[in-house]
């Protein structure tokens, strides 16, 4: 969830099963929270939610796995979400490669993913996060908008390479893998909790929840998505918005860094 400054600093974001968003909608007329939906994984799958249009999100995509499932990816875009290059497989990462065989891994994946699903993908989230001092650079040369890596930061913020401007947006680790070995309700616990604090405690403040298909896609953990959603949806000036529109705001406003005091004393 993300929130933002309007007349007040407050926000939300979730990542639709996906993860943050920010505080464009000043000029866009949107509300001061904004949640973004992420899913990632092998295999490719929806929800009940996604089914009723309710919340869009970004499917980060091996995309070898829309050549092996075109059906299914074909499903993703008729739900009305956004696909996101996640390397080509997920034992495929870009910190063991040469700067020459990442630069061609990105092009094949974004080639492969725009070929087989209509879209041509806007963001890149590397196989276990294994990115390197060239990845965002690489993915400005090909006009991608964001690049969700970098998890040292709270928020999107706009990073600048020699070959144009990116924005990084994080997410937390958190995430359904964990709790399937204990309890699927802590996943809604702690999502909750989460919420509720940064709702009453934190200006400008962002939450990126991930779901992996193969495992979120599975009714026990689809009950606590939809309970979060349905939770979220009951405070107003909630966003639930995509990396994109995220990755616009960075882009377009001021969001080198957003630091501390602009955050949590506004003049």
């Amino acid at each position: 969830m993300v929130r933002r400054k309007t007349r007040r600093a407050q926000g939300a974001a979730f990542r639709g099963v996906q993860r943050i968003d920010s505080a464009h909608a000043d000029a866009q007329g949107r509300q001061d929270h904004l949640c973004a939906v992420r899913r990632q994984g092998r295999h490719l799958a929806h929800s009940e939610h996604s089914r009723q249009g309710r919340h869009a999100g970004d499917f980060c995509t091996n995309a070898h796995s829309v050549e092996v499932y075109p059906d299914a990816a074909k499903q993703v875009v008729k739900c009305g979400h956004d696909f996101a290059a996640h390397g080509y497989t997920q034992d495929a990462h870009l910190a063991d490669m040469t700067p020459e065989q990442e630069q061609a891994t990105i092009r094949r994946c974004i080639e492969v993913l725009e070929k087989n699903t209509g879209q041509r993908p806007q963001g890149w989230l590397s196989p276990i996060l294994a990115w390197t001092a060239h990845t965002d650079g690489f993915l400005a040369q090909e006009k991608m908008l964001w690049h969700g890596d970098a998890n040292y930061t709270d928020l999107p913020r706009r990073v600048k390479t020699p070959h144009g401007t990116i924005a990084h947006v994080p997410h937390s680790d958190y995430t359904d893998n964990r709790v399937l070995w204990l309890s699927p309700q802590d996943y809604f616990n702690v999502y909750k909790d989460t919420f509720d604090y940064l709702y009453a405690n934190e200006p400008l403040s962002l939450l990126v929840m991930t779901l992996h298909c193969h495992f979120g896609g599975r009714p026990l953990m689809s009950a606590q998505m939809h309970k979060l959603l349905r939770y979220f949806s009951t405070f107003p000036g909630v966003w639930f918005a995509r990396h994109r529109e995220l990755a616009a705001w960075a882009l377009a406003g001021d969001a080198d860094e957003i630091s501390n005091a602009r955050r949590f004393f506004p003049q």
